[in-house]
């Protein structure tokens, strides 16, 4: 046991040193650093520099309430900018304005036209009834 014991410890040994080897040629090819500049100042000059110093409340408020306020704003302005080129007024005629007379809401909601209609031939119903049933 002692002869397979010490193979396994070799083994380890023997991969641990490949590692080593792989990982320090490896270090040795990665010597590129790139210079990114004046990028600091870049990016706390921009607009989303306000986004990397909000904490997670703001950010939260800033996702749900602001920028949807923003952005309807943004497509409230756009919208009336692009109709605002266009002049059309469209104009009924006044044959068309007489069909369509603004009813009151009383009238839509109880319609008596109706009403009377389907009294009239109730009626009507009545009376054929009553001449043909003469044995009441």
């Amino acid at each position: 046991t002692s002869d397979f014991v010490e193979r396994q410890q070799e083994y380890l040994d023997w991969q641990s040193h490949r590692r080593q080897v792989r990982s320090s040629a490896q270090d040795a090819e990665c010597t590129f650093k790139p210079h990114i500049g004046n990028s600091d100042k870049v990016v706390s000059g921009s607009k989303h520099s306000v986004v990397m110093w909000e904490s997670q409340e703001e950010r939260s408020e800033r996702l749900a309430f602001k920028d949807k306020v923003r952005m309807e704003g943004r497509k409230e302005n756009l919208s009336s900018h692009y109709y605002s080129q266009f002049s059309f007024q469209p104009r009924v005629n006044p044959s068309s304005a007489r069909m369509v007379e603004s009813t009151p809401i009383e009238e839509l909601v109880e319609n008596q036209r109706r009403t009377h209609v389907r009294e009239a031939a109730r009626r009507a119903v009545e009376e054929v009834e009553q001449r043909e049933c003469t044995f009441k």
